[in-house]
């Protein structure tokens, strides 16, 4: 660890990335399936 700021940022920032891709991901699953519905011409 160093307090220069460099190794801490970029740990805190993989943490963070860690914690939200899950939710990220969902994200982004859940706002396609109207997309896709509208071009598949079915619902989801």
């Amino acid at each position: 660890m160093s307090f220069n700021g460099f190794r801490t940022d970029a740990a805190v920032t993989r943490e963070a990335l860690e914690a939200v891709t899950p939710m990220a991901i969902e994200a982004a699953l859940e706002g396609n399936r109207p997309l896709t519905a509208a071009l598949c011409g079915g619902s989801s």
